[in-house]
């Protein structure tokens, strides 16, 4: 009910802009706001699971800002916006599993976002930017089959990332962005028969889900997407019968997993994670732990 509310909150807002830019069509700032607007209304529909309402919404901003683009390419505001119109662009037809037009919005987006961060290297969003065309690329590949470049792409996020983390370590959603980089791209790695990269990726995924977890704002879900990593490379160390290592990652998966269960209580309403899924999951573990201590034993 609030997001329906917030929905009319926000079309009203837009229709003031409308107002203030038609009065006033030579402030390019005007036009610059209700495109910001309309992005935010458009990533609202896209979330209440108005598909069709958010693309209208977001084919009205990308032609705002590739008008601006055409008279004042060298403000970085209206450069950035437009890279971040493109990448939402790009999520859209990707959530629709539209893989070539998102590649063809991530890869325009791209070439844009480089030549911000070339044009001012000091600004560090310019730079996640970058990294987070690299990871929706990555995730378009993935989606089309085309596994070689979605290991690419990952590759050049966490170089991104790993760049941002060193900069900034205090900063929680890189260190859950390069766990999930690492986790995928090992995921991808097995597909290619790369067992020992991915095993290496799989492992570096953990740890940065072990920082994760460290920081003040961590909750239940970080935990569970801990144990989720540990127990992805406990079947990788199973798949290649090296069951020892198996059986202390299912081990500290199970723990991991209980813990995060333990903590379900200080916020019973969550919708994530899902709760009757990670206990299902819990379960299987265990099966998997038992499979592997047996092979030990014999």
């Amino acid at each position: 009910m609030e997001s329906e509310s917030g929905i009319d909150y926000l079309l009203e807002a837009v229709n003031l802009r409308e107002q203030i830019l038609s009065m006033h069509p030579e402030v390019p700032d005007y036009r610059h706001r209700l495109g910001e607007l309309l992005l935010v209304t458009s990533n609202t529909y896209r979330k209440l699971g108005e598909a069709d309402k958010s693309s209208m919404i977001g084919g009205q901003v990308l032609k705002i800002y590739r008008d601006l683009m055409v008279h004042y390419p060298n403000v970085p505001d209206y450069t950035n916006s437009l890279a971040g119109v493109l990448i939402q662009n790009g999520i859209a037809a990707l959530n629709k599993k539209d893989y070539a037009a998102a590649i063809s919005f991530f890869d325009e987006g791209m070439v844009i976002a480089d030549k911000l961060f070339a044009d001012f290297s000091h600004v560090i969003d310019y730079r996640i930017r970058i990294g987070q065309t690299h990871y929706n690329l990555a995730l378009s590949y993935r989606g089309a089959d085309k596994l070689d470049l979605c290991v690419k792409q990952y590759r050049s996020a966490i170089e991104i990332y790993e760049g941002v983390h060193k900069l900034h370590p205090e900063r929680h959603r890189t260190v859950l962005v390069l766990a999930r980089c690492h986790n995928n791209v090992a995921n991808a790695l097995r597909l290619l028969d790369e067992t020992e990269l991915a095993q290496v990726a799989c492992a570096a995924g953990v740890t940065y889900h072990l920082k994760s977890v460290e920081f003040p704002k961590a909750a239940p879900r970080h935990l569970v997407g801990l144990a989720n990593a540990q127990q992805n490379l406990g079947l990788m160390f199973q798949l290649g019968k090296e069951y020892e290592d198996a059986v202390e990652m299912f081990q500290a998966a199970i723990e991991t997993y209980e813990r995060a269960i333990s903590l379900e209580q200080q916020d019973p309403e969550a919708t994530r994670p899902d709760w009757p899924t990670v206990r299902t999951t819990l379960a299987r573990v265990r099966r998997y732990l038992a499979y592997s201590q047996a092979a030990v034993s014999n």
